[in-house]
């Protein structure tokens, strides 16, 4: 699969690492040609999958177009120790609350029935932390949450914006 890269892109050997070995990097515009899997490594920036060459130099996913379709991350596999019948609920008639910089729920990802804002910082949301964490939980489409069926309350608590005494006060 040819995808093209979107920022400067080191090129890690090995594994899926920020401290594997990089002899080189690549520039916006070029194109690679991956095998259109996702594995799971080191995050950066909030996203924590990278992409693989031929050769087993690995890319983080992060640092590509974004409109690429790959294969996806099912991160119930991470979860195999867990009684089965607790993960083939999903999550089905629990809410969860996740308090952080704020989610952007995009219907692509998410089902727009399950998921609820809530802005104590109206800052705009500055980090794409609370959205990963929300794919980890209930992603649907691409990154399958292990509680895809779970209500998703997102709490935006704060931003890079938000001054100590905000803070305090949406506290």
């Amino acid at each position: 699969m040819k995808i093209t890269v979107s920022k400067y892109l080191n090129v890690r050997v090995g594994k899926p690492n920020l401290n594997a070995p990089c002899y080189q990097y690549i520039a916006p515009g070029s194109e690679l040609d991956v095998d259109g899997q996702l594995y799971k490594g080191d995050p950066y920036d909030g996203i924590d999958t990278w992409l693989k060459d031929a050769a087993g130099n690995f890319y983080w996913s992060g640092g590509v177009d974004k409109n690429i379709s790959f294969e996806s991350v099912d991160y119930t596999f991470f979860l195999k120790n867990i009684d089965s019948e607790i993960l083939n609920k999903k999550g089905e008639n629990v809410t969860i609350v996740i308090i952080d910089g704020g989610v952007k729920f995009d219907k692509r990802f998410f089902n727009f029935d399950k998921v609820q804002s809530i802005n104590i910082d109206n800052n705009p949301v500055s980090s794409e932390h609370g959205t990963f964490i929300a794919g980890i939980i209930a992603g649907v489409n691409n990154v399958f949450g292990i509680a895809s069926e779970a209500n998703i309350v997102s709490l935006k608590y704060k931003s890079d914006n938000t001054t100590i005494k905000d803070l305090l006060k949406n506290l």
